[in-house]
């Protein structure tokens, strides 16, 4: 990873749903690379969801160290690139 993350320091939050594939296989992405996850159900906060994802109408959304890089693809690419994905 090119970009200075740090598995140490970098929390990973991953906002989903139970029954998303998608959210699992980020979260095990996430944390083959040494990372802590966070993962937050929607149902429990959906407006919170709706604040911070305006725009966004699938899951998962992805926060890297405070930075919203989009969903597992974008978490894929920002592994393999080690840069921010927007």
């Amino acid at each position: 990873m090119k970009r200075g993350v740090s598995p140490v320091k970098d929390k990973i939050e991953i906002w989903g749903t139970e029954d998303c594939k998608f959210c699992h296989m980020a979260e095990k992405l996430a944390k083959s690379k040494g990372f802590e996850v966070e993962s937050i159900e929607i149902g429990e906060d959906m407006f919170k969801f709706s604040k911070l994802f305006p725009n966004c109408k699938t899951v998962p959304q992805i926060i890297v160290g405070g930075v919203h890089i989009g969903g597992y693809n974008s978490l894929k690419e920002y592994f393999e690139n080690g840069e921010k994905v927007v």
